[in-house]
């Protein structure tokens, strides 16, 4: 805040001095709007706070994708290997248990955290995308990895890729913290 300084000018001298009002305050005056204001700020952070957590347990997926967009640049044999590292690794970060799984019951815990939803255009038109991986393209996927002779053709390793980074963008993942769901799990655990 500056303070006023009169003119020291004699050419001014024989001017009245006009008075300076004091300054404006932003900050409100009476205690009903800092209520409010106290309550809007407050409800910003809850939910910066909430967004910023939702940002944390959801980081993952952006490595699993970003994993998955390198899948390309490997030798053919080895894509489909890959593709199955970045599901089991985003799986065992869900659910740790399930990190042994394999097989037909891998492609069963990835569809079952499928969100069901209506898939995009460009699923639909896949050939090999009958709602989910344990499909045919995923049954062919998973005995191309215990098996030398099963090899899956360029489209497929494709088709893969598109249900897997599918998959990874719409996954069930981990519960974010939800007050209802506290209140919930408190009145059940006193009642």
């Amino acid at each position: 805040m500056s303070t006023h300084i009169p003119p020291s000018s004699y050419m001014l001298k024989n001017f009245a001095e006009i008075d300076v009002l004091p300054v404006v305050s932003w900050w409100p005056q009476t205690l009903g709007w800092q209520l409010v204001a106290l309550c809007l700020v407050l409800f910003a952070v809850f939910h910066l706070a909430k967004y910023i957590h939702f940002c944390w347990l959801n980081r993952y997926r952006k490595e699993a994708l970003s994993a998955l967009a390198g899948v390309s640049e490997l030798p053919t044999e080895q894509q489909a290997t890959r593709v199955f590292f970045v599901l089991k690794t985003a799986l065992a970060y869900l659910e740790p248990s399930m990190a042994k799984a394999s097989g037909n019951e891998f492609l069963g815990l990835l569809d079952e955290k499928l969100v069901v939803e209506r898939p995009s255009s460009t699923l639909l038109s896949n050939q090999f995308f009958g709602g989910g991986f344990n499909k045919p393209l995923g049954e062919r996927w998973q005995r191309s990895l215990f098996d030398s002779s099963q090899v899956l053709s360029e489209q497929q390793l494709n088709d893969l890729l598109l249900l897997s980074e599918h998959w990874l963008n719409h996954h069930q993942g981990p519960q974010a913290f939800s007050l209802r769901a506290f209140w919930r799990k408190q009145a059940a655990h006193h009642a």
